[in-house]
């Protein structure tokens, strides 16, 4: 149902969209590939998850001519998941995942590709309530690698379909209250992550 709701979104744009961009184009660039999904699954105990998902990977940065662009980047992913018994009990866990680094990428058209090393991450997961218990993997660095095509809808602003793909890996731990734990090896998290992306130049 998420995919059906973005591509009637971006078909709704394609009356406005000019598909030829202009690649001699240069100035400052925001781009921020945003995704949503919440959704409900009951398993065979008649327990309800309701699951959330929020994620941005915002670039900035300066788009040189022939599509050339060198910035830095934000990186954000939640995944929220509330559970709910059949006798009313409830408990919710957690996944967070925050990090910044540097990006280069190219545009050309519509086509954009992009590569990011985050030299900072970290990502916290476990339950959450009704006793918060969630652990941190920190000291975390990796690389993102990204790739969209957008659709020119008015002057400066294009919006498209994007994708991630990433992989990180974390060298410290720490408990909810902060307290170090020895990882017997690092640990490492990677993943695709679907995206709608807003592309501004200024």
């Amino acid at each position: 149902m998420k995919y059906l709701i973005l591509l009637l979104v971006l078909l709704a744009c394609l009356p406005f969209a000019s598909f030829a961009r202009d690649d001699s184009e240069t100035g400052i660039t925001v781009q921020i590939p945003l995704s949503y999904l919440s959704f409900s699954t009951t398993d065979a105990s008649s327990t309800v998850n309701a699951t959330t998902i929020i994620g941005a990977a915002p670039i900035v940065g300066y788009r040189f001519s022939m599509g050339l662009v060198i910035g830095g980047t934000y990186d954000y992913w939640d995944n929220d998941v509330k559970m709910t018994t059949a006798t009313g009990a409830t408990s919710e866990t957690d996944s967070t995942a925050t990090g910044y680094g540097a990006t280069v990428g190219l545009m050309s058209g519509g086509f954009g590709i992009f590569g990011s090393y985050l030299f900072s991450d970290n990502y916290q997961t476990g339950t959450k309530a009704p006793t918060d218990t969630r652990f941190t993997y920190t000291g975390g660095t990796g690389m993102r690698f990204d790739a969209s095509y957008c659709f020119m809808v008015f002057s400066h602003f294009s919006l498209g379909p994007a994708v991630s793909y990433y992989t990180f890996t974390y060298t410290k731990e720490q408990d909810v209250k902060g307290n170090p734990i020895v990882l017997a090896s690092n640990y490492q998290r990677s993943g695709i992550n679907p995206y709608i992306k807003l592309d501004f130049t200024f």
